[in-house]
């Protein structure tokens, strides 16, 4: 501890945001001043699906809290239910992943769990001082700083891995335990807000699936301001009422490392989701100028459709946007005054079109979308 604090002696150890009446200095010690770790157990593949609970990695990944729950079942002597034992406020660690955002994972064991040991692919630490809260736990091993250094110990071959010895180095920022439970209270007010807006969400897009359905089959209508019935519906093809096509070609050599943006399928379907993305490629001016005069390029309001691998994913043309797209791979559907573009669009997510999409795919390695499968969607 000393020789930490040393190292920051220059510095404050409190936050810059702090709930009102704490002022006491945070404390910072490396985790094996605060607790010991301990590595789970390894048993042979004939050893398991009978005996006592076992927690598993997949147990553990993805999660914050451990409960008691459906473990799996391995056959463990009293020398190894005394070795590997579960109590309340024990940590689990994940101790090797494929992935390297996986290794190092924590979840907080929330209650005794009598006669359940824990697997080899994880790493118990225990609060052997008891300097922190059982709440404040489950969210001290997941903030950002602890996740920096934990990964900066982690070490890779086939799979990305973590050692006790390198847990017991990292340096834990933690203030007094009254300040613990005050932080923990309120990040666990936030948490179950989330949780009600996240189940809200789900429920609403439940909601929207089922009216969409009513609303595109015509058995939900509305009625114009005058309480009037609109006209009965008509069934056309798509190629009758819009033209429908796609770029010019844009030879491979032509590609430049600046200048206009040249947008491929994975593009348009960040745009459509609203997902930030970094162009890779692009043409120069004068080509995009060239293009523009002699064949035109989609205005605010036409709609863009991904012709391979995900098809049929919509992006609406903004006004703002200035861009062209690689022929074959995107679909222009020039928009006229007889759609709405975003009817058209909400029309994309339905069934009714999914199932027309998914019939008429051209299905080699990938899907395809083609010009002339657009041209006859109902």
């Amino acid at each position: 501890m000393e020789a930490i604090k040393a190292i920051d002696k220059n510095k404050s150890l409190a936050p810059k945001l702090r709930f009102k009446g704490f002022k006491e200095d945070w404390n910072l010690l490396r985790l094996g001043e605060l607790g010991s770790f301990k590595n789970g157990l390894n048993k042979d593949s004939s050893e398991f699906g009978h005996g006592s609970p076992f927690v598993n990695l997949m147990d553990v990944f993805g999660k914050s809290i451990l409960m008691e729950s459906n473990f799996g079942l391995v056959n463990a002597t009293e020398k190894d239910l005394d070795t590997y034992n579960l109590r309340k406020g024990d940590v689990l660690f994940i101790r090797s992943s494929v992935k390297r955002t996986g290794v190092g994972e924590a979840i907080l064991v929330a209650k005794d769990l009598p006669n359940t040991v824990y697997s080899g692919f994880l790493i118990r630490f225990r609060d052997n001082n008891k300097e922190l809260d059982l709440n404040f736990k489950s969210y001290c091993f997941s903030n950002a700083p602890f996740r920096n250094e934990l990964l900066s110990y982690a070490t890779s071959s086939a799979n990305t891995n973590i050692n006790q010895e390198s847990l017991a180095q990292i340096k834990l920022h933690y203030p007094t335990v009254a300040e613990q439970q005050k932080i923990a209270s309120f990040l666990s007010a936030v948490d179950e807000k989330i949780q009600q807006l996240t189940r809200k969400k789900e429920l609403l897009e439940q909601y929207k699936k089922g009216v969409m359905q009513q609303l595109f089959s015509g058995k939900l209508r509305f009625k114009d301001e005058n309480g009037k019935a609109f006209p009965k519906w008509e069934e056309k093809l798509l190629g009758d009422l819009i033209e429908i096509g796609s770029s010019k070609r844009v030879l491979q050599e032509e590609w430049k490392e600046e200048g206009v943006p040249f947008l491929r399928t994975r593009e348009i379907i960040n745009l459509s989701n609203g997902v930030e993305f970094r162009t890779p490629i692009f043409i120069s001016e004068n080509l995009f100028i060239e293009l523009k005069s002699k064949y035109g390029i989609p205005k605010s309001g036409d709609i863009l459709a991904t012709g391979v691998g995900t098809i049929g994913e919509i992006y609406i043309v903004k006004k703002s946007d200035r861009f062209y797209f690689k022929d074959g791979n995107v679909i222009w559907f020039k928009m006229n005054d007889g759609l709405n573009s975003n009817y058209i669009s909400q029309l994309f997510k339905t069934r009714y079109i999914r199932k027309q999409l998914l019939d008429n795919a051209s299905i080699t390695t990938v899907a395809t979308f083609t010009i002339d499968g657009a041209k006859k969607k109902k």
